[in-house]
């Protein structure tokens, strides 16, 4: 991917040499202590042990939806098939996650779990094009975050990748005719629109977008939101 490049104006324009973090363990404990600031989620818990591995950190987003973070170590580690495979097992086990949820933020916030768009980021100094393309792919909420950091005062984040995600349809074995179950998603009834209001549509998101490249769409299943993502930090 192309570098991004940082330059200082004061007291004279010079460029910022970026860099990758000495640790990534220091990198993930910049993440979770501001993890809010960073992306919007509230962090729950370090190091998530489960049945067969580890995630690296677990938060829950406004939307109180589940996000998965895994921090990519080396060029060689496939961090997007891992965070895939811990993404299957949380869909798997919601109870072990809703008692996280309670025991960190609550049973009001636990009561309110949305499971149909949960989240995987990937964090790493850097992704290729066939990373992104197979994301991209998978219609699963999966984002790339590339990171570079600017001496010792300076970190940034750049969001490769808008996913096109196919919501999780959740079963309500006490009510089969539950309304809820029977509610489009956004991305339904987007598709089924006409074309005069898809136009409409894409002219929207086209302008929300044009506001700032710190903008990130969050595909809900109910419809479409847009959050700022922060850039950096000065420590």
């Amino acid at each position: 991917m192309a570098e991004i490049k940082l330059f200082e104006l004061k007291p004279t324009v010079h460029e910022r040499a970026s860099s990758e973090v000495d640790l990534e363990k220091e990198l993930q404990n910049t993440i979770e202590q501001n993890m809010e600031l960073f992306f919007g989620m509230r962090f729950l818990k370090s190091e998530y042990v489960i049945t067969n591995g580890r995630m690296d950190s677990i938060g829950i987003d406004e939307n109180n939806s589940p996000v998965i973070f895994e921090y990519k170590r080396s060029s060689s580690e496939n961090v997007i098939n891992q965070g895939l495979f811990y993404l299957d097992w949380l869909l798997d086990h919601k109870a072990d996650f809703k008692l996280l949820v309670i025991d960190k933020l609550g049973k009001d916030i636990a009561d309110q779990i949305d499971w149909s768009v949960p989240c995987v980021i990937c964090i790493a100094n850097d992704f290729t094009r066939y990373d992104i393309h197979a994301v991209n792919q998978m219609q699963r909420n999966i984002k790339l975050v590339k990171y570079r950091k600017y001496a010792d005062d300076l970190i940034l984040f750049e969001h490769l990748n808008t996913p096109v995600v196919k919501p999780v349809v959740e079963q309500n074995t006490h009510s089969p005719a539950s309304s809820s179950n029977n509610q489009k998603t956004h991305l339904e009834k987007l598709a089924a629109a006409n074309s005069h209001f898809r136009t409409l549509y894409a002219s929207i998101c086209n302008y929300i977008e044009s506001l700032g490249d710190d903008l990130v769409q969050n595909q809900l299943k109910l419809y479409l939101a847009y959050k700022k993502s922060a850039k950096c930090l000065l420590y």
